[in-house]
């Protein structure tokens, strides 16, 4: 489904707190730790679509070469972190209270709005 991506290996839910709880906070960066507070409480569907995480893919971006954890639901469909207050309108970057898994094609519609209007 995304042509510029390479799955390199497919994890678990709790794989991925596992890998993260070997790593010094550090190296743990802001976009790692907003999911780890998602799972913290349990927060994994998306709330326009129903769906949800349903497993975590090791991903490398075929033109740069980098990797990274992507979230992707059972039929998937790759989450992405919403701000529910954008960012540019205040929000927070990290709070709890201000993300939440979104699938991609529904965060980038939604934009910089605080609703999707429906």
């Amino acid at each position: 489904m995304y042509k510029n991506l390479k799955s390199i290996e497919t994890i678990t839910i709790s794989e991925f707190v596992e890998r993260m709880s070997e790593l010094p906070p550090r190296k743990i960066r802001q976009r790692k730790g907003n999911w780890l507070k998602l799972i913290q409480v349990e927060c994994l569907t998306c709330p326009a679509t129903g769906k949800t995480v349903n497993y975590i893919s090791l991903d490398q971006h075929k033109r740069n070469k980098t990797f990274h954890y992507n979230f992707y639901s059972e039929d998937g469909f790759m989450f992405t972190i919403d701000h529910i207050q954008p960012l540019s309108k205040g929000g927070s970057k990290t709070s709890i209270k201000n993300i939440q898994p979104m699938i991609d094609t529904v965060n980038w519609e939604k934009s910089n709005q605080t609703h999707l209007g429906y």
